[in-house]
């Protein structure tokens, strides 16, 4: 890119490799960080996430009022997924480092220097993915994951 757009912001998305977004829970609380980002001086603007709904309409955008403070939001009645993303207000290359999406408020333990759900975990590799309709009209899905861990 070599200028930011009229708005004045880049952004930058997480995308989930098979569904629309990340699966959530309409109403339940969910917190979005960017650590590695903030502690490699980024030019953030915001963190923000994108609700959509199960027919993969956007629904609507939470954005943290405070550059590099962990966006802690509700998920909209009608959410069943979730795009994490940042926005920038400069062009640069930073070290992007761990990034947190949870369920909960979990910003204080954030802030206060804990580490990330997941933080630490050895290299996994997934050997086995299945998934499918729920009984009844479909709505909800069985997602099945089977993880090994990698060494060496």
């Amino acid at each position: 890119m070599d200028a930011l757009p009229a708005n004045g912001l880049a952004e930058m998305v997480w995308r989930h490799p098979v569904f629309t977004g990340f699966p959530v829970a309409a109403g339940q609380t969910y917190t979005w960080w960017v650590p590695g980002l903030v502690a490699s001086g980024a030019a953030m603007g915001s963190a923000r996430v994108a609700w959509y709904d199960a027919a993969r309409k956007w629904v609507a955008t939470s954005t943290a009022n405070t550059a590099g403070i962990p966006l802690v939001a509700v998920a909209p009645p009608t959410a069943a997924y979730v795009y994490p993303f940042v926005a920038f207000t400069a062009k640069g290359v930073w070290a992007l480092g761990a990034s947190v999406l949870a369920p909960g408020d979990i910003a204080a333990s954030l802030l206060a220097g804990d580490r990330p759900l997941g933080d630490g975990c050895p290299a996994m590799s997934i050997t086995r993915y299945s998934e499918q309709a729920t009984p009844g009209d479909g709505a909800f899905r069985n997602v099945s994951v089977e993880l090994v861990e990698v060494t060496g």
